[in-house]
């Protein structure tokens, strides 16, 4: 699948995600790292290439789920609840999991509208917002804004 992200989305949102782990520099563990936590495969890799040897980075997908609707599993929960910043797609591609997952975490940082909430999509210029989203339509990703994200790897670790 040919991937919708020009290298200027790319770099617009390296620089959010920099700008956002960077917040927590200063304030992560003295000797430990920014513990980041992130909903998609794609956004790990991001995330350790741009936090290098400063984070430990796990994903909440393992890449083969579908996206929207990741599954819900407990061990999820000591993650969040340890996690110093959380990383998502955003416009709306978590909204099936992520919440009631931020919530049984009980960390306050990494809620929306937090420091340690890192919505990818924010800033950024949503083009062809459909007027709805229902299925009857048929693939709302042909008709709507691409929600989902494929960020191409030269190689792969």
């Amino acid at each position: 699948m040919k991937s919708s992200w020009s290298r200027l989305d790319l770099l617009v949102a390296g620089v959010f995600a920099l700008a956002g782990l960077l917040t927590f520099a200063g304030s992560a563990h003295a000797a430990g790292k920014i513990r980041a936590v992130t909903t998609i495969t794609d956004l790990a890799e991001f995330t350790r290439a741009v936090g290098g040897d400063l984070v430990e980075v796990n994903s909440l997908a393992t890449g083969v789920e579908d996206p929207h609707g990741i599954p819900l599993k407990p061990s999820y929960i000591p993650l969040l609840n340890r996690a110093d910043v959380v990383v998502t797609v955003g416009l709306g591609l978590e909204h099936a999991f992520l919440p009631a997952l931020l919530d049984a975490s009980r960390n306050p940082k990494i809620l929306p509208g937090k420091p340690g909430y890192i919505d990818c999509s924010r800033n950024v210029e949503v083009l062809e917002v459909p007027r709805s989203l229902d299925k009857a339509e048929g693939d709302v990703h042909r008709s709507a804004t691409r929600t989902s994200i494929s960020i191409p790897c030269g190689r792969r670790r």
